[in-house]
């Protein structure tokens, strides 16, 4: 893997993930909490708008992830790759393995900013009662279960082609510290 393939496969995953969050959940969980809040026109104008800054401001979360990432990929390149024992290139791939597990502490955490924030910003516009505020409370609970297999999935499938590759598809690891395993829980 050179540069350009580790960029190209960091954008794919950091784009396909923020599209999945952006396009389809956001929305999703404006629309929960303006119907479950009882909104009007006005206030659910200024829920979208909150969302929309609360959104761009919590980008921050996938450029980190997109960092984490380079530097795990920057192993498996041939100036870093061929010095490596073959302990070393088990680790590199058993902690690609996991990846897609540890993916979801970035969901998480962005979502945790995001919903607070959209939250906090929406007071600028009005400030909602306790029974408006409420479906801020439950989003969590509706929202992490399906953005945790989404995003999970698709890490995992973007990163399948990776693992199967030449490099790494014969590095052996030990599968007890594959976090992925149902047996592991």
């Amino acid at each position: 893997m050179n540069q350009f393939e580790s960029k190209k496969l960091r954008w794919k995953l950091t784009i396909g993930l923020e599209l999945l969050t952006s396009i389809l959940a956001v929305p999703l969980a404006v629309l929960f909490v303006i119907s479950a809040g009882g909104y009007d026109f006005n206030q659910s104008i200024g829920l979208i708008i909150s969302s929309t800054i609360s959104l761009t401001t919590s980008f921050v979360v996938p450029s980190v992830r997109f960092v984490i990432l380079g530097k795990l990929l920057k192993n498996l390149e041939d100036k870093n790759w061929f010095i490596l024992n073959s302990k070393e290139k088990s680790e590199i791939k058993t902690k690609i393995l996991n990846f897609p597990l540890y993916n979801s502490w970035f969901y998480m955490i962005q979502w945790s900013y995001g919903i607070f924030a959209a939250w906090r910003i929406m007071h600028l516009f009005f400030v909602p009662k306790t029974i408006e505020s409420l479906p801020f409370i439950f989003l969590p609970a509706i929202i992490y279960p399906v953005l945790g297999v989404s995003h999970f999935f698709l890490t995992e499938s973007t990163l399948v082609t990776l693992l199967e590759s030449d490099r790494l598809g014969d590095v052996y690891t030990d599968t007890r510290k594959n976090k992925n395993r149902w047996d592991s829980y």
